[in-house]
């Protein structure tokens, strides 16, 4: 998992900071209209943002017809434009590298220059966490929101901040730590650590430029506010560069394409990573539609579809035969789904009433075996896909059978097709019974082995809340059914929304290995079973 957790401020109806750590599995719980999409609507507003810089977006490329975000003035807490919102992440780049915009050519360029790649390489390495936020206001110049600042965080501590005047002319870096612990040289006995990079700018920038680290005043260009673009990386500007001695002055070029390359690393790198992880998130809403008897299938992926569910269909008219076949498994087996009902996939070919074969049949005519078989593969080949009925072994719509059937398939074929970033889902036990509920856990449960991402679902369901606290306690006293899901602690969040006088909390519950909550429930949640019972 590269996304650890999203901090949310001034979003929706969260006003104070909130912090939301995901686990591989991720429970939103809580009352009706309490702010469980809120984390959801976050994630797609984000993507907007940093794949279309689009700051006040009603519909979205992720959300389609299904979502309106409503523009900024909906999404400021209290509809209140002086207010600025914060998003931010938390990275766990452990097994991740920070990019570091090198172009073809630019490496011979740095280790051709003698001293030009004298630097650490070990000092990515040093990096376990990095953390971004982006600063949002609305702009009275502009009469639109823009990026004010980004802050970056390595390791625990503030590196650096871009800032944006109000009408986007100036943008600057305006801290920057080069005394921070990822830039140390080793120390060397007693001596006081010294930092590789502050030697390497102090030699490239102009003298003026060299004053009071961590503050700095380093202009940018290129960017439409304090937010880097796409991929871009940084652009420095000119006035930036001194004219230097020694080395530098020998090889100016590779000593700036080397700072360059380090900040952006630090600053666009995070939030490249972020963007690219962003861009494979899929949303399916709560409601799923319902495939026409005869449907245009997608070949080419519309995340948008999504959002209804449709997608899922385009995936299985596009799917092979195991990925069919892993659905049906889940569908109709014992001890999963058993839901009765299994996907079909028809392959045809269609031959048209002035084909030439046609032809040759309605008049009698003998075809040459050769001629025939190679018109026969000159015939483009079709899909169709439906749904039969096990028990009574008949080929049926989805308008044919219940709705349930329709509203958990985009769910299954989501759950074993996305293999990285987050898959959020709204309601996912929507019109399904209670024993399907619990079967949906099993699936999320089953398939963390093959995800490296994140599945997010913001639900009322108990029963499938229940299966997850089952398999965990299952697992730590090994005592797991026969082809049950292993599951652990860390691997599963459970969140509790609720709304307040002062906003959305979100309130996490820990669990242990017994699969038991650390501590209870907000007062009225799941106390309606107990009123019943006793």
């Amino acid at each position: 998992m590269l996304i650890k957790a999203l901090t949310l401020e001034n979003f929706k109806g969260i006003a104070e900071p909130v912090r939301i750590e995901f686990k591989p599995i991720t429970l939103l719980f809580g009352p009706n209209s309490a702010g469980k999409s809120t984390v959801l609507q976050a994630l797609v507003y984000t993507r907007e943002i940093l794949e279309r810089h689009n700051l006040d977006p009603d519909r979205t490329l992720l959300g389609g017809e299904w979502m309106d975000l409503g523009g900024f003035d909906s999404l400021i807490h209290g509809h209140d434009r002086s207010r600025e919102m914060v998003i931010g992440f938390e990275l766990d780049v452990h097994n991740t590298d920070l990019p570091d915009y090198l172009h073809e050519g630019d490496s011979w360029l740095l280790e051709s220059a003698e001293g030009g790649g004298h630097f650490p390489e070990e000092w990515l390495s040093r990096i376990d966490s990095i953390a971004f936020s982006l600063v949002i206001r609305w702009s009275q110049l502009l009469e639109r929101p823009l990026v004010e600042s980004v802050l970056i965080d390595a390791n625990g501590s503030r590196i650096a901040e871009l800032a944006s005047s109000q009408d986007g002319k100036d943008i600057a870096i305006e801290l920057l730590d080069v005394a921070h612990a990822i830039f140390r040289d080793e120390e060397d006995g007693d001596e006081e650590p010294t930092s590789w990079f502050t030697n390497l700018l102090d030699d490239a920038l102009h003298e003026q430029r060299t004053r009071d680290w961590p503050e700095a005043d380093l202009p940018l260009g290129g960017q439409q506010d304090a937010l880097p673009g796409p991929e871009k990386g940084l652009n420095l500007d000119r006035s930036v560069w001194g004219s230097g001695y020694g080395v530098y002055a020998n090889h100016p070029l590779a000593f700036q394409l080397l700072i360059t390359s380090v900040l952006s690393g630090l600053i666009a790198g995070p939030i490249d990573l972020v963007r690219r992880e962003l861009d494979k998130l899929i949303y399916i809403g709560p409601l799923r539609e319902v495939p026409s008897r005869h449907p245009a299938y997608r070949r080419s992926p519309d995340v948008s579809r999504w959002a209804r569910g449709t997608a899922a269909w385009d995936v299985l008219h596009n799917a092979d035969d195991a990925f069919v076949e892993k659905v049906n498994d889940w569908l109709t087996g014992d001890g999963k789904l058993d839901s009765g009902y299994a996907i079909t996939q028809h392959r045809y070919r269609e031959l048209a009433l002035d084909h030439p074969v046609t032809l040759a049949i309605e008049q009698g005519l003998m075809l040459d075996e050769e001629d025939l078989s190679e018109l026969f593969q000159m015939l483009p080949v079709h899909t169709r896909v439906a749904i039969r009925d096990m028990k009574a072994d008949l080929e049926v719509f989805p308008q044919d059978i219940g709705v349930g059937i329709s509203q958990v398939i985009p769910i299954i074929v989501g759950a074993i097709w996305q293999r990285s970033g987050i898959l959020a889902v709204e309601q996912p036990e929507l019109h399904i019974h209670p024993a399907l509920q619990v079967a949906l856990g099993d699936l999320f449960a089953s398939e963390l082995e093959n995800n490296e991402g994140i599945y997010l679902l913001e639900t009322h369901s108990e029963h499938l809340m229940l299966r997850f606290l089952r398999r965990i306690r299952e697992t730590a006293e090994d005592d797991l059914p026969p082809g049950a899901p292993k599951l652990k602690p860390e691997q599963v969040a459970v969140i509790y929304v609720q709304s307040t006088g002062q906003g959305v909390e979100l309130t996490p519950l820990p669990i242990n290995e017994e699969g038991e909550f650390l501590q209870r429930w907000p007062a009225g949640f799941f106390e309606e079973r107990d009123d019943e019972l006793f």
